[in-house]
């Protein structure tokens, strides 16, 4: 895809991302994956400033890991004063994107929230949940493998209904750390069945031994390489990109 063809979806930031999957588009949902640290929350964050800051539509963040004070002692974002919808949500300082910190949420608790921004706003530019491992469907009976795969068809059902792009983020297991090799692939994804998934592309996190470096505003900066499959874990291609670790303040 050349830089004059149009995207079929959002645009990410992330020029070799966006020509190689058109944008982040309605009604799909995006797996992206790495270990702790790696900047997954970082890559999630980036994608809802950039894709709503060209948007009359919001982003909406679950982060079921970090409360709203842990975002801002970090340095991601600061927040308006008041929280909305039943003091569920906070509005990101200058930007058009909604925090939910709720813990554990479920597939449910998840839907009525974008439902009600949905309606808000007319629609929503994306919506990011971080992490996948933190969900939970009460009284699931089944063990957690195909609990995560009954939370991914929920989360692909909720991308069709509000026509959005929604990007869940995912831990991998340790066999990363394990391996002489430490790209990860897709059977690192923790308690994810390829064959009984939901995802229509996953985006696999990786900077061991990629440089870091200082810019001269005093943001780090981390090189990361960003690996894209399909569902069933055949590799469409490899991004390079930077990852701001702050964002804005």
């Amino acid at each position: 895809m050349n830089n004059n063809t149009k995207l079929l979806g959002a645009a990410t930031g992330i020029s070799s991302l966006d020509n190689m999957l058109s944008g982040l588009q309605e009604g799909k949902l995006y797996l992206v994956g790495s270990r702790p640290a790696i900047g997954k929350s970082t890559l999630g964050f980036n994608l809802a400033k950039n894709i709503s800051s060209s948007s009359e539509k919001p982003a909406l963040i679950f982060s079921l890991e970090m409360s709203c004070e842990d975002i801002v002692a970090r340095g991601h974002f600061n927040f308006t004063d008041n929280r909305e919808n039943n003091n569920r949500l906070r509005k990101v300082e200058a930007a058009q994107i909604y925090i939910d910190d709720s813990v554990s949420m479920s597939p449910n608790e998840m839907r009525s929230t974008v439902r009600d921004l949905y309606n808000q706003y007319d629609g929503l530019s994306l919506v990011v949940v971080d992490y996948l491992q933190l969900m939970k469907i009460p009284d699931c009976i089944s063990d957690r493998t195909q609990e995560i795969s009954e939370i991914l068809r929920s989360l692909k059902s909720l991308a069709k209904e509000f026509e959005v792009p929604i990007i869940v983020l995912s831990q991998l297991s340790r066999n990363v750390d394990s391996r002489e090799n430490k790209r990860p692939k897709i059977s690192d994804i923790r308690e994810y069945t390829p064959s009984e998934s939901n995802v229509d592309v996953i985006m696999l996190m990786y900077t061991d031994g990629l440089l870091q470096s200082n810019t001269s505003n005093g943001n780090n900066k981390s090189s990361c390489e960003i690996i894209v499959l399909n569902q069933l874990g055949d590799i469409i291609g490899i991004v390079h990109t930077e990852l701001n670790q702050i964002i804005f303040r």
